[in-house]
């Protein structure tokens, strides 16, 4: 089994600190791998994918999503792990775009904070948009 972790700090209109960024980027992915190891166990591959910059959360055109959502179609990767959805986008829309393409492929999107439930709660908007 193959499990991304990803992680996303925008740095846009603050302060950079480099190391203050990584060292939190370190922080939501080891929390991202606890949870994933606590759910599917220790003896799976663990790939870790990064956008710390200029990267706001109202879009994902960033160098690792993008990687992410061709390793996705390839299906390369069996479980995407994010700290918490906010870390995808903070735009709804966009959260349940990602989702649609774990689904479709296969994929677990899990949360470090919350594991599976995230997934329960994707699948209940989901229904409730196609209900519009």
């Amino acid at each position: 089994m193959r499990i991304a972790i990803y992680t996303h700090q925008d740095v846009t209109d603050k302060p950079v600190n480099r190391f203050t960024y990584a060292k939190l980027t370190k922080a939501d992915g080891d929390k991202c791998k606890f949870k994933a190891i606590s759910i599917y166990g220790q003896d799976h591959e663990f790939v870790y994918y990064h956008d710390i910059g200029c990267y706001p959360s109202d879009s994902l055109d960033r160098p690792a999503m993008n990687q992410i959502l061709s390793e996705i179609e390839n299906e390369n990767i069996d479980v995407l792990c994010v700290f918490v959805l906010s870390k995808i986008s903070t735009e709804v829309p966009l959260i349940l775009e990602v989702y649609r393409k774990c689904k479709e492929h296969g994929v677990d999107l899990i949360t470090g904070l919350d594991g599976k439930k995230a997934m329960t709660v994707l699948d209940k908007l989901l229904a409730k948009e196609q209900g519009k």
